[in-house]
């Protein structure tokens, strides 16, 4: 079932370019995004995944529309993306900020009182101790609030149902996930280093000290300005790939998640002379 969704989610990618759209828009904005950086565009540097969060919603609605009504063309795409627009980022809005509200909550007595040892340690295992759950029992929401034109916060409530009625079946989804994730980051540092490599010899001679002492600014300046745009290039179609895979499937999984969930079963009775309920 989870390799199977796979399996159509490669299908649909390799025969829909529609279905590229969302990978685009992500692969432009982090390219941008690291050559503004490195031209010392520092006002927009970091700021564009404010315009990610406000536009990505519209290409996701149309991707996962597209895949629901096997309507693969670009007119039915920006229609979908329009109808459902609001239905994907609402519910992006209320997680983000519930996640950033838990955060806080926990974080902020721990500053007051004072934590040993590394704090930032501590701090990025709250973190992630806050985004995982979150991840895991909301990741859906959006095939929810598209596939079944579900509101606000039914789309969050329904992605919690699915994936704990489902528990083994969505972790290994996301097994497969990470897998793919790990694949892609692999092969993109590999292509990346070879690319780089005379560049980076420098840093193949340095001791532990001197590497813990590398900035960004002396790494940028070993590759240079062609490095820099050569590297923006290969980042962007690594996640020009991953992110048309990992949506794609999503979508493909979801259909499958959704078929299986049992129906909330009826409870059987009848109501006597006087008014009384009995069930049987």
């Amino acid at each position: 079932m989870v390799l199977a969704s796979l399996k159509e989610a490669f299908s649909l990618i390799t025969r829909h370019p529609v279905l590229w759209l969302p990978g685009i828009l992500l692969a432009l904005i982090g390219a941008a995004d690291v050559n503004i950086e490195y031209y010392g565009g520092s006002f927009l540097t970091g700021k564009l995944w404010i315009l990610e969060i406000i536009i990505l919603p519209f290409f996701v609605a149309g991707l996962l529309a597209a895949i629901k009504n096997n309507d693969m063309t670009f007119r039915g795409f920006l229609t979908s993306g329009l109808k459902n627009y609001f239905r994907v980022l609402l519910p992006g809005i209320v997680i983000m900020f519930a996640a950033l509200i838990t955060a806080v909550l926990l974080i902020v007595p721990l500053s007051l009182i004072g934590t040993p040892g590394s704090a930032m340690g501590l701090y990025a295992g709250i973190l992630m101790g806050i985004a995982v759950p979150f991840v895991f029992l909301m990741y859906f929401y959006d095939a929810v609030a598209v596939f079944e034109s579900e509101k606000v916060f039914e789309s969050i409530r329904r992605s919690i149902e699915l994936t704990m009625n489902h528990t083994g079946l969505v972790v290994k989804f996301f097994l497969v996930n990470i897998a793919i994730l790990l694949t892609g980051f692999f092969v993109i540092f590999m292509i990346w280093s070879m690319m780089f490599f005379d560049k980076l010899t420098p840093l193949t001679t340095m001791n532990a000290t001197d590497i813990q002492a590398v900035t960004p600014v002396y790494f940028t300046s070993l590759l240079g300005a062609d490095g820099i745009i050569i590297s923006s290039i290969i980042f962007a179609i690594g996640a020009l790939v991953l992110v048309t895979v990992l949506y794609t499937y999503k979508a493909c999984f979801y259909k499958v998640l959704a078929g299986t969930t049992p129906p909330v079963a009826a409870v059987q009775g009848d109501y006597d002379a006087k008014g009384r309920w009995y069930k049987y």
